[in-house]
C-alpha cells in the first residue's frame, strides 16, 4: 500500500514538475495542485 502511494507520489511530482516547466499560468497552477496532492497522499500514508 505504501509502495503504491509512493509510486503515485513520484508520478504526481513528475507530472507537476513537467506542467510547471511550461510558461502557461494555468499549467503552473495545475502542476502545483498535482504536486500538493502527491505530498498530501504521502503524508497520509506515512
Amino acid at each position: 500500500m505504501v509502495l503504491g502511494t509512493l509510486t503515485l507520489h513520484v508520478l504526481g511530482m513528475g507530472a507537476g514538475l513537467a506542467l510547471a516547466r511550461r510558461n502557461v499560468w494555468w499549467s503552473r497552477l495545475a502542476g502545483a495542485g498535482v504536486a500538493a496532492l502527491g505530498v498530501a497522499l504521502l503524508t497520509q500514508a506515512a
